[in-house]
């Protein structure tokens, strides 16, 4: 496999003295030239629409970009991530990009390995960690707690009791217990403190 740098490889400098030809182009002037560039810079696959024309780009580029794609290898590079090799040259391993979109059941092995449940796990566990906030919130606000996110110039709560909730995942949260009267207090807080710390 050839390097992927593609820095190192003679069309770079193609490409390097081609964008300096068309750096200043206008994107009206490109469609004036070239009416039919909205379609033809563009590409439709696997459900998506990709419409690249509106970028300083000309058929010269693309065939440089090819060329460069050919010259650095990337069709091997490509067939290298999917296969699990280390081609994270920085690391020595492999990259995990194929293994984190890979379906339940998939097979991905690095080093004779399949890390497919491995990293399925762990995208369950994220998963729960970013669902239980929001379970714990339902739970509150059906107590007549509710759990507002903290901005940084939020303006403080107007009526109502006020109390921190450290260690939150998405930063600190403020607790309003608001429109009730001082023999309630004590109940909300408790059930907060006990919506907080169930699972």
């Amino acid at each position: 496999m050839t390097s992927g740098n593609a820095t190192l490889h003679p069309t770079w400098e193609a490409l390097k003295a081609h964008h300096a030809t068309i750096a200043s182009a206008h994107l009206r002037q490109l469609f004036a030239a070239d009416p039919a560039r909205g379609e033809r810079f563009a590409l439709q696959a696997a459900g998506i629409y990709f419409d690249f024309s509106k970028n300083r780009i000309t058929d010269e580029t693309l065939k440089l970009l090819v060329r460069l794609a050919e010259e650095s290898d990337l069709r091997g590079h490509i067939d290298a991530m999917f296969a699990g090799q280390p081609i994270n040259v920085s690391e020595n391993r492999a990259v995990m990009h194929v293994a984190l979109r890979a379906p339940r059941g998939a097979t991905l092995k690095v080093a004779g390995t399949n890390v497919v449940p491995e990293v399925q796990a762990g995208l369950d566990r994220m998963t729960v960690f970013a669902d239980r906030p929001h379970e714990r919130a339902e739970r509150m606000r059906a107590k007549g707690v509710y759990v507002l996110p903290q901005l940084p110039a939020a303006p403080p709560v107007q009526s109502g009791r006020q109390g921190g909730v450290p260690g939150s995942p998405r930063g600190a949260l403020r607790i309003a217990l608001c429109s009730v009267g001082s023999r309630e207090v004590a109940p909300l807080v408790s059930a907060l403190a006990e919506a907080m710390e169930s699972p």
